[in-house]
């Protein structure tokens, strides 16, 4: 008789898992030699710990035609497995795990450039990489670990809590990258000397901690910068200490402390001081924010020709009402959202 076929997830995950960890390794030892497989090797890392945590829900979901799934197959790893952009989309639609938008944005800035190098060419690695070409990779790397680095250890710290000492001995290696931006800031420390001399604005940047953010807008209370160390755009609010008045420098989350007083701002801080009031009798003004896709409380208030959203900082243009829930959404595209559905709903799919 034979015996049932069976499969243990955690072995697999432990695998996946082990193999995204020595993929990292890899990466930041090839830095210096060989930038371009350490491009490779770096997407390779954050393509497999996606499909680790995808791979949590069910093993058949890391592969690209599920309903194709085949157990000796895949124990054997004879199957074409789901694409960075197929993982997220799994994530979010079948496990409800929901990755930033910019997180989002820095994964496809390293995979293009990993696609391009595989399938194309880069003409940056026609001849011996020089320095321009770390100035390139390195803040791609810095700012996509980043983002990785937070889902693992914070919203996927319980399917990662047997990995996250060897997670942060991952952190302490990417933070060799610090030694490379270090470097680049220095060598545009004179210029942005310079320009702070001629009334140009610079701000300590959120992601490397460098004072080389450059605010290039300003619409008060809103201000935008883009480091110019490691290419982070970021934006940020100024507000008024409700306590001693001294200006408060806030990111996103609503979090601001005022160095004056200690006073420490959130959320509902600035939804009281910059939301618009709403009259019961009128339609509502103030909208969910489909970029960062917070749906504890309405974000996003009007801000000029459009709407800010004051969890993650994020312009948009005018919402829209959900075809299905009617609530208002803006920064999300409301055509075929009847079906859809939108952050709040799944739609009339759904209810199928």
């Amino acid at each position: 008789m034979n015996k049932k076929m069976s499969i243990n997830p955690q072995d697999f995950f432990d695998s996946l898992t082990r193999n995204a960890i020595d993929f990292l390794k890899k990466s930041v030892g090839e830095l210096d030699n060989s930038p371009k497989y350490s491009v490779i090797h770096f997407c390779s890392a954050i393509e497999l710990f996606l499909k680790a945590r995808l791979l949590v829900e069910h093993w058949s979901l890391i592969i690209t035609k599920p309903e194709n799934a085949n157990l000796s197959k895949f124990k054997a790893g004879d199957f074409h497995s789901v694409s960075m952009q197929e993982a997220i989309n799994r994530l979010k639609n079948i496990s409800g795990e929901k990755i930033g938008n910019k997180a989002k944005t820095k994964f496809e800035i390293v995979r293009n450039h990993r696609n391009k190098l595989i399938h194309f060419f880069h003409e940056k690695y026609i001849v011996k990489p020089d320095d321009t070409t770390l100035e390139e990779v390195v803040p791609e790397q810095y700012s996509a670990w980043f983002y990785l680095h937070s889902l693992l250890t914070f919203e996927w710290k319980s399917v990662f809590k047997d990995y996250l000492e060897e997670i942060e001995e991952l952190n302490h290696l990417m933070h060799r990258h610090q030694d490379y931006l270090c470097a680049i800031f220095e060598e545009l420390k004179p210029e942005i000397e310079k320009e702070k001399s001629n009334g140009i604005q610079y701000e300590s940047c959120y992601f490397c901690s460098f004072d080389a953010a450059k605010v290039d807008d300003s619409d008060d209370p809103l201000f935008s910068c883009t480091c110019r160390v490691c290419n982070m755009h970021s934006n940020f609010l100024v507000v008024a200490c409700p306590e001693c008045s001294t200006d408060i420098q806030v990111k996103d989350l609503g979090h601001g402390e005022c160095e004056k007083c200690g006073f420490v701002s959130d959320l509902n801080f600035l939804l009281d001081k910059l939301g618009p009031y709403e009259d019961p009798k009128e339609e509502p003004v103030i909208a969910y924010c489909g970029y960062c896709e917070y749906t504890a409380t309405p974000t996003a208030i009007p801000f000029n020709l459009g709407y800010l959203c004051l969890n993650c900082l994020e312009l948009h243009g005018e919402p829209e009402n959900c075809e299905w829930c009617n609530e208002l959404v803006a920064g999300m595209d409301m055509d075929g959202s009847y079906l859809s559905g939108c952050v709040l709903c799944d739609g009339h799919g759904d209810w199928d």
